[in-house]
């Protein structure tokens, strides 16, 4: 069994760092030669994963009663990484193809705004800050949706094709498979899910008819005619900025990767190393989004960002820098098939919870350079500002979650179906209105749902349980009442917490049981509810 993983890591090891560093060179290069060398490296691990007589073999040592907990938790993690990839190997393949050809479209697509080829920057700008022409905003958020039309056929054929390999491999459908291998079931994340949404639905309408009425004075307008191009992003997935507040204005001219660097080290944690491995600012043919990447379970991590000096990046450097401290600070002593985040919504959460900190009061005070009147004058809009971005979040992650459960259980209904029922959703959940007659595949324009399958219900799991950390340490750590806007800076013990009870027990249990041991209670709503809504 030993021998198994020794010679499996030999194997995976040097593979994964290769398309790691691949894809962080075609990430900041848009190099298309990059993308097929990661697409060949991701392959080939794909390939190492189908080994049937392996996998066989796993399912064996599985049926043995193994006492020793690290070396079962290894083989568990193993045999769910070759359960994902048996089936036909030209099956595979085909998926890996056209979810990196999507991929390549969504990275190297511009929009066109009224005849000019715009940054997805450039039209988050016009819908987070433009005031008085509506006609502009309006061609602003039908621009991001262009990509839509462009991958929406791709998408639903890819969910063909993943539907093909779950049901080849016993599976009911791909979102099964998917959760499965995460260690979670359908009905844990859908009963999670409607439990979180009969807890903040009642508070979500008082929200968001808040939120209508600001943005109808804002623009002058009625309540009534508001339509999803007067929210301040693509997918009303951000909450609002408030006119009383704005944030921008602390961030403008500041340093953002230094504030993070100081915010950390305020805690113990050193991200010196990773930012300088980085690629932080914007340049032609880089990736837009941001992401972290551990490139070797040996501490080669990275972050890439495209830094603007306002508040939505403070809260992406805080992000992604969460993730990153999570994998520099796991125990390097871990055996390599360990030495990763116990699970994706764990590193999810950290990432959040550090994120949060961009809108925190004293945050703003020591990075900033507020006054401690001015701070605590805007202390309550900011929680408002947070708790309307949370709900909102909340209400997003619900549509997401669900349309990917019924995308997978009917692909095959097509374009068309998929066109309304996004919208059915949308006004289920986010209580939006659909645009008249608007038939158009806005789903698709949501990268996650194609390059990132079965994955989005982890941001909310990871809003919950950075609630419950937050709550934790407020009480345990900081010893304060103030669960609602608690600022985790400049307490070592803080990041003492965070190096032994997150990072450091890295994927050696099974995330229920590693949420109770960090947190002295399982994964919940309450925690969130109590910082958001009570």
């Amino acid at each position: 069994m030993r021998l198994f993983i020794e010679n499996y890591v030999k194997k995976v090891a040097p593979l994964v760092k290769k398309a790691n560093l691949a894809y962080w060179e075609a990430s900041v290069t848009g190099n298309p030669e990059k993308y097929k060398e990661a697409a060949k490296y991701e392959f080939e691990i794909a390939k190492l994963h189908s080994n049937r007589e392996e996998f066989l073999k796993l399912r064996e040592f599985l049926k043995e009663d193994i006492k020793d907990e690290l070396l079962k938790r290894q083989i568990v993690l193993i045999y769910l990484s070759y359960a994902g990839k048996q089936g036909d190997p030209n099956l595979v393949k085909q998926i890996i193809d056209k979810q990196n050809e999507i991929e390549e479209k969504f990275n190297t697509f511009r929009a066109e705004l009224n005849g000019k080829k715009v940054t997805d920057n450039e039209l988050k700008e016009i819908l987070r800050s433009e005031k008085k022409n509506m006609a502009l905003r309006k061609e602003a958020w039908l621009a991001s949706k262009q990509i839509g039309k462009v991958v929406a056929k791709d998408v639903l054929e890819l969910a063909k094709l993943r539907n093909k390999l779950a049901k080849s491999l016993g599976y009911k459908d791909y979102f099964e498979m998917a959760l499965k291998l995460q260690e979670q079931t359908p009905e844990e994340i859908i009963g999670l899910f409607d439990k979180l949404d009969n807890e903040i639905s009642p508070e979500y309408q008082k929200v968001k008819a808040d939120i209508d009425k600001m943005l109808a004075r804002r623009y002058k307008i009625s309540s009534k005619s508001i339509m999803p191009w007067h929210y301040e992003d693509p997918f009303f997935q951000e909450g609002i900025s408030f006119d009383s507040v704005n944030l921008d204005k602390y961030y403008k001219g500041k340093d953002l990767a230094n504030i993070a660097k100081d915010f950390y080290a305020s805690i113990g944690l050193d991200v010196t190393d990773i930012l300088e491995r980085s690629s932080l600012y914007e340049k032609e043919g880089k990736m837009q989004h941001a992401f972290c990447t551990d490139i070797d379970r040996e501490g080669d991590v990275r972050i890439l960002t495209n830094i603007k000096d306002n508040e939505s990046w403070m809260d992406t450097v805080l992000h992604e820098l969460g993730h990153a401290v999570y994998d520099k600070y796991l125990d390097k002593n871990l055996p390599y098939v360990l030495r990763e985040a116990c699970h994706t919504f764990t590193t999810e959460a950290v990432a959040m919870l550090f994120g949060r900190q961009s809108k925190n009061p004293e945050f703003l005070k020591k990075y900033c350079g507020l006054s401690d009147r001015e701070a605590k004058n805007i202390a309550p809009q900011l929680y408002k500002m947070q708790k309307f971005q949370q709900l909102v979040f909340s209400r997003w992650c619900q549509v997401v979650t669900r349309f990917e459960k019924e995308m997978y259980a009917h692909p095959e209904k097509g374009v068309d179906y998929f066109n309304n029922y996004w919208w059915q959703l949308k006004e289920k959940y986010q209580l939006i209105k659909k645009p008249k007659d608007r038939n158009n595949p806005d789903w698709a324009a949501k990268i996650h749902i194609s390059a990132y399958p079965v994955y989005y219900h982890n941001y909310m799991l990871g809003e919950l349980f950075a609630s419950q950390m937050n709550f934790y340490i407020a009480k345990n750590i900081i010893h304060t009442d103030n669960i609602k806007q608690t600022f985790l800076g400049d307490n070592k013990e803080i990041g003492k917490y965070f190096i032994e009870k997150i990072f450091k027990p890295g994927a050696r249990y099974r995330w229920d049981r590693f949420v109770k041991e960090a947190t002295g209670d399982e994964l919940n709503p309450k925690y969130y509810k109590l910082q958001f809504v009570d």
